[in-house]
C-alpha cells in the first residue's frame, strides 16, 4: 500500500473513531482524495485529503468551488504537510477546518488513546 493510500485510510479511521460513518472516498488525482462522512447527527461532511508538502490558498479555494453546497454540514482540508498562511486565512474566513500533518497525527493518536479507554474524544474535527 502506498503512503498516500495509508494516509487516506488513517483519515477514514479517525472519523470512524470519532463515531462518524465514512461513506466513501473519491480519488481526484494528484494526491487528492475526498472522503465523504456522515456525521453522528446525520449531516454530510466532506474532508479533502491532500497528500502534499504544503497546502496553499488556491488548493483551499478549488475545494470550496468544487464541493460546497447548502447540504454540506462541515468541510475540512487535511494534509500530510503544512498549510500556507494565505490558506489558513481563507479557511478561517470560509469556516473550513484546515488540519496540517502534525495536527492530524496528534488527533489520530489521541483518538486511538481514547478509544482504548472506551471514552469519547473531543478534537477540532467534531
Amino acid at each position: 500500500m502506498s503512503q498516500e493510500a495509508i494516509f487516506i485510510e488513517e483519515v477514514k479511521e479517525l472519523f470512524s473513531l470519532l463515531g462518524h460513518r465514512v461513506e466513501g472516498a473519491i480519488k481526484q488525482g494528484g494526491g487528492t482524495t475526498d472522503v465523504i462522512i456522515r456525521s453522528k447527527t446525520g449531516e454530510m461532511w466532506i474532508a479533502r485529503c491532500l497528500y502534499m508538502d504544503e497546502v496553499d490558498e488556491a488548493a483551499v479555494q478549488k475545494f470550496l468551488e468544487a464541493v460546497y453546497t447548502d447540504k454540506t454540514g462541515q468541510i475540512a482540508v487535511i494534509t500530510t504537510g503544512t498549510t500556507a498562511q494565505e490558506a489558513q486565512r481563507l479557511a478561517h474566513t470560509e469556516s473550513v477546518q484546515l488540519v496540517d500533518g502534525a495536527l492530524f497525527q496528534d488527533y489520530l493518536k489521541r483518538a486511538h488513546t481514547e478509544a482504548k479507554k472506551a471514552q469519547p474524544i473531543e478534537v477540532g474535527l467534531k
